[in-house]
């Protein structure tokens, strides 16, 4: 199973638009007091989310910004898109391993990063993709990952797409 990392995703002025949105003060954000669905709510993990699409259809008058991403990837369906936020802390926070969606279909995840930090992404193989502005890492939805958080940024910010690719035919 491939993880595929590609830097300078979108040109440079269709990310600026997007990165403006997702850092202005007024772009809404959600409470979420886990980081992981496994985690216990009263274990001091907790992020703040915006939820773009799920599997009730759109969920964010934002959506429509997040074209120029989403035309670049392979979709033939979405089955979710959210952002999340990870504000600093102390020490590099490391959720634990998960997989995103888990049905019965070839399904890709994106990680698409807003802000370069000193966060990332962790792969249960031990590799490592380091949060830089525009850059995306796609993989298979089947590899588990988990988010490490930033200590040299006020926040960590990135998107997170979860789709069959249009190449899938047994879907």
């Amino acid at each position: 199973m491939e993880i595929n990392v590609y830097d300078n995703f979108l040109p440079h002025d269709q990310f600026l638009r997007i990165q403006e949105l997702m850092l202005s003060p007024s772009f809404v954000w959600f409470f979420a007091d886990n980081i992981d669905y496994h985690d216990e709510p009263l274990q001091g993990k907790f992020q703040f989310v915006h939820p773009f699409y799920g599997y009730k259809g759109v969920e964010s008058h934002n959506f429509v910004d997040m074209a120029p991403l989403l035309d670049k990837l392979d979709c033939r369906y979405l089955l979710r898109g959210k952002a999340n936020l990870n504000v600093r802390g102390d020490r590099n926070a490391i959720g634990q391993f998960h997989t995103d969606v888990n049905i019965d279909a070839v399904t890709k995840t994106a990680v698409f990063y807003i802000n370069t930090n000193n966060g990332g992404t962790e792969f249960e193989n031990g590799d490592i993709v380091r949060s830089i502005e525009n850059r995306v890492v796609i993989f298979d939805s089947k590899i588990k990952h988990r988010g490490i958080s930033c200590t040299n940024e006020k926040r960590r910010v990135l998107l997170n797409w979860n789709w069959i690719p249009a190449t899938e035919t047994n879907y």
